[in-house]
């Protein structure tokens, strides 16, 4: 537990959090959410955190219908010997489901939190258009089915046009969904309108585009409500992480790298995506232009002072070399 550190009321200057964060660099993480806009920055990133894992699941259940279609092309996927694939690849798309429509209800709840801290105007136009949209009432609806009632089973079916191979579809069916009575009549209505049942594959995709539009939306919005107490808030927290940066840099380059003369540029593919490397190795190779590059690339937190670049120069070998810059012995 963190011992409390009062920071005194906002603004804080570059120099007073300097001083805490030397002092007690976790009561000083700590002390800033004090600020005005942490508030919108902590719900922000929880909402963030959210919508990620819905799309991740939903990334999941499609990568499953992707591998079942992918493994049904080979004659042997559906003999009795590998009926435990097969097993296996059904529960993977059920699971997905059940999943996805979990996680795009804890994202509603989530929302609904947030929206109460922050009554962005538009929301409640919003929210009602999805409250009639047949897909979202039936993706609320199928969580609680599954969770309350029973687990629903995804059936795949196999369609095929002349001369083209099969595609598999996976389907929850339209009369093993009436079976159960709590659905919305929006949602019956979309399931009764369904043919044989509501495609998985297209209807989830259909709902995670829509909800990621709703959420660019409402992220923009809350940005707005709450600027300008958000950005300075999210400054004093890059600063503190800047510091943190910076400390560490010096350490690994005054304890390890410079002691045993490492050459960084072995180590780029190690920090750097591909793109970012090229954008290195585009540059003159160890002119000052290219390792500017590299400290835009990595120094995400604008840690690097003209102190600290001037080591990193010298590291790199941009200027005196470190082995006479490091060498105490007169000529």
């Amino acid at each position: 537990m963190p011992v409390p550190l009062d920071l005194g009321p906002p603004p804080w200057d570059k120099g007073r959090l300097t001083e805490a964060y030397f002092r007690n660099f976790t009561a000083t993480r700590e002390a800033i959410k004090a600020h005005p806009g942490y508030v919108a920055h902590r719900d922000l990133e929880s909402l963030g955190i959210s919508l990620a894992i819905f799309r991740d699941s939903a990334r999941d259940l499609r990568n499953s219908i992707s591998s079942f279609r992918d493994a049904s092309d080979a004659p042997q996927f559906w003999s009795r010997r590998e009926r435990e694939t097969l097993a296996r690849s059904e529960l993977a798309v059920r699971r997905g489901v059940f999943s996805v429509a979990a996680s795009a209800l804890a994202l509603v709840h989530h929302s609904r939190a947030v929206v109460g801290r922050f009554p962005v105007s538009g929301y409640d136009e919003r929210k009602s258009e999805f409250a009639e949209w047949g897909i979202h009432r039936f993706v609320q609806d199928l969580r609680n089915c599954i969770l309350h009632s029973r687990p629903l089973v995804a059936d795949w079916r196999a369609s095929q046009l002349f001369g083209e191979p099969a595609k598999v579809h996976f389907f929850l069916r339209r009369d093993v969904l009436l079976a159960w009575d709590g659905w919305s009549a929006h949602a019956r209505k979309l399931i009764e309108a369904s043919e044989y049942g509501i495609d998985v594959e297209s209807t989830f995709d259909e709902y995670e585009a829509r909800v990621v539009r709703f959420h660019d939306w409402l992220r923009g919005a809350i940005e707005e409500l709450a600027s300008p107490a958000l950005g300075e808030y999210r400054e004093y927290e890059r600063f503190l992480h800047s510091i943190s940066s910076k400390c560490s840099w010096n350490l690994i380059l005054a304890q390890i790298v410079i002691p045993k003369r490492l050459d960084l540029y072995t180590y780029l593919k190690d920090w750097m995506t591909d793109e970012e490397l090229s954008q290195v190795r585009a540059l003159q190779d160890r002119s000052q232009a290219q390792v500017d590059k590299i400290i835009e690339i990595i120094d995400e937190f604008g840690a690097c002072d003209d102190e600290l670049r001037a080591v990193v120069y010298r590291v790199f070998g941009v200027g005196t070399p470190i082995a006479a810059a490091e060498s105490d012995t007169p000529a």
